[in-house]
């Protein structure tokens, strides 16, 4: 306790004594400087705050929700003594006939009777059935879904760097990895090369602090050794660090055998010593390291389309973006800038083996690839504007297809909580949740408060925070909804039970493609997929299409087009020869446009009913791939059909129809 004393004239007695709490300042009117001491003026002691603002304090407490359930009661049968058991016939009996021979037993029936029967007769008035808002519309149920945003690590170099990483550690939940780097070819300015380590609950100073001699592009946490840190640096060689010791790398690959471009992927791989990865680069180079002897790599091969017994780096593509699944051990994915998506094989010893497949699955460059964590057959391709489902048992088409974006796709993550719920980043600085049991065509949930385009994203491990780094520096620490963290107890039934169905009826597509397949060939007729003709460039009339473009006007282009099917026209006419075409006969038919003849032959009927039937079928099958929306191409020119099909005359002499 304080104890104040003062004194004060006996006048001044029974007034209230007011205190206030300051510190005492002493100006001296005497001055070093003349020019001061003339302006000095001399006043009568005054109080003055010295505050710039006032003070404002605010405080919060968030509880947690406490569910309460309503449950009836259905009293079937007890109140029995405890020296009675129920459950024996012959001690039920016996305490039946001791009870009701008591005298009280029949009034306390008629009470009972007298209360039953008053519920009852309450209920006959009362109809349970009846609709009271029946003049009045039903709405839907909505879920108000929501996160919140409850720190923000702060990069601590100036000028900020974006962040290009973020990790979290496999067992220690509260610390995540968030690595900056430039892509800039020629930066305006002099960056720091170090990234951090932070704790969840210290935004200010962060936990460990790493310097690399370049900077790191990629850096992950080993998934079985939360010490263990690697990842590639801006000049193409890979690096580790120990977590434990602030500081420069532990080993570092020389520059001999680094990449001859940044390394843009990085995964770890399982193994037994779990000191293994895989790197790759825009070079087009994917590297096997072992962190034990960096070197020289184990293993590399290039993304080549091509399968031949030589690679040739010149026709290898960019990898972006690898994928490694530990529950599938002998097998990972590689993403390329020109949107193949290459399947590889661990146990290859040759680029043959290791390379077996790839596949088309985008236009553009390849962003992410993410494996759901319950269903591993299934994995989200993102690129572009784009978000794709696909199947590994089906990887020529996506089982499930997103609307496109407005805004260009930077990342995206599954939901370790919720097996149908992933996250996609946007450069407008939007996240979206996606919940694609609830809608597939809008997201559930849009949380839109960053300043900067998202440049990468990653749950924690129990899937109730989401670390989300811009390209400003900043990393966001979000808390997830909670409808967002759980699972009902039919959610993976009905996930799994969609993802069939999605499977099955792009199986059925596809094999109604091979029957269309099939048709052609046997017509005659040669169709190249892979160079067909721009349907945007031809004429409706010239077209069999399933896709919804608009036809656009003759140009210079479809000239082009024309005289080259004329040409084809030409040459099979010479293939055929005149000395096969005989008996027929000649009619004049007037053109639509000049007015001239033509030399037309006699058709047989069989042959215009099989063209009806086969122009039939591809009607049919163009109008059903409208509707599933297949992004499909097939160009049929009638005069090229025409001029394929060959009759026979009643004399057994091929003819030409043209």
């Amino acid at each position: 306790m304080n104890i104040f004393q003062f004194t004060r004239p006996r006048k001044r007695f029974g007034r209230q004594p007011l205190y206030s709490d300051r510190n005492e300042v002493l100006f001296d009117e005497r001055s070093n400087h003349a020019y001061f001491y003339q302006n000095y003026v001399l006043k009568n002691p005054l109080n003055r705050s010295t505050n710039f603002s006032e003070q404002f304090a605010i405080s919060e407490a968030q509880t947690d929700n406490v569910t309460i359930a309503h449950r009836s009661m259905n009293h079937t049968e007890g109140g029995w003594p405890k020296e009675i058991n129920h459950l024996d016939e012959e001690q039920n009996i016996r305490h039946r006939k001791k009870v009701e021979r008591e005298d009280n037993w029949g009034k306390q029936c008629i009470l009972l009777a007298k209360a039953t029967l008053h519920s009852v007769a309450q209920n006959a008035v009362v109809n349970i059935y009846e609709n009271y808002f029946s003049k009045h519309l039903p709405l839907e149920l909505k879920n108000d879904f929501k996160a919140i945003n409850v720190q923000i690590y702060h990069d601590l170099k100036y000028p900020t760097r974006p962040v290009s990483q973020v990790d979290w550690t496999p067992t220690e939940q509260s610390r995540f990895l968030a690595a900056h780097s430039i892509f800039e070819t020629f930066p305006t300015f002099t960056y720091e090369n170090d990234f951090y380590i932070w704790d969840c609950h210290n935004p200010l100073v962060p936990y460990v602090t790493l310097r690399s001699p370049v900077q790191a592009t990629k850096v992950k946490i080993c998934p079985k050794n939360d010490n263990l840190i690697a990842g590639g640096l801006k000049s193409g060689s890979v690096a580790l660090w120990d977590a434990r010791v602030n500081g420069d790398p532990e080993a570092i690959s020389p520059l001999e055998v680094a990449h001859q471009d940044a390394v843009t992927a990085f995964c770890w791989v399982f193994s037994k010593t779990n000191t293994e990865f895989y790197t790759g680069s825009l070079d087009g180079l994917i590297r096997y390291w072992d962190g034990r002897n960096l070197r020289h790599p184990t293993f590399e091969v290039y993304l080549d389309p091509i399968k031949a017994e030589k690679q040739d780096p010149g026709r290898s593509h960019g990898c972006t973006c690898l994928e490694f699944e530990y529950t599938i051990p002998v097998r990972f994915m590689a993403g390329t800038i020109k949107g193949q998506l290459f399947l590889g094989n661990r146990q290859g010893t040759t680029h043959l083996e290791c390379l077996s497949s790839n596949f088309n699955v985008m236009d553009g460059p390849i962003v992410s690839i993410e494996r759901n964590i319950f269903f591993v057959k299934n994995f989200l391709i993102i690129g572009g504007f784009l978000a794709k489902i696909y199947s590994e048992e089906c990887k020529d088409f996506p089982i499930m297809r997103f609307p496109q974006q407005r805004y260009e796709l930077t990342c995206a993550v599954w939901s370790p909580a919720r097996c149908s719920v992933f996250v996609t980043g946007n450069m407008n600085g939007n996240i979206d949740f996606w919940d694609v049991l609830l809608d597939q065509k809008v997201p559930t949930f849009t949380m839109s408060q960053f300043r900067a385009p998202i440049s990468t994203i990653a749950f924690k491990r129990d899937g109730k925070l989401l670390a989300v780094g811009t390209r400003q520096g900043d990393v966001y620490m979000i808390k997830v909804d909670e409808a967002f963290t759980k699972s009902g107890s039919k959610d993976k039934a009905l996930l799994s039970a969609m993802f069939e169905r999605e499977l099955q009826r792009v199986k059925l597509l596809e094999g109604r493609i091979r029957e269309i397949n099939l048709v052609f060939k046997n017509a005659g007729i040669k169709i190249n997929m892979d160079e067909i003709y721009p349907i945007s460039k031809l004429e409706e009339d010239d077209v069999f299409s399933i896709e919804d473009d608009e036809p656009e006007d003759e140009s210079d282009d479809q000239a082009l087009i024309h005289n080259q099917v004329i040409e084809e026209i030409d040459q099979e006419e010479e293939i055929i020869g005149e000395d096969e075409i005989v008996n027929t006969e000649e009619v004049s038919v007037e053109s639509d446009d000049d007015g001239e003849e033509e030399d037309v032959k006699d058709i047989d009927p069989d042959i215009c009913d099989s063209r009806k039937k086969y122009r039939n079928i591809i009607q049919t099958e163009t109008n059903l791939y409208k509707e599933k929306d297949i992004n499909l191409e097939m160009t049929v020119f009638e005069g090229a059909v025409e001029a394929s099909e060959l009759g026979r005359n009643e004399n057994g002499v091929e003819e030409e129809i043209y």
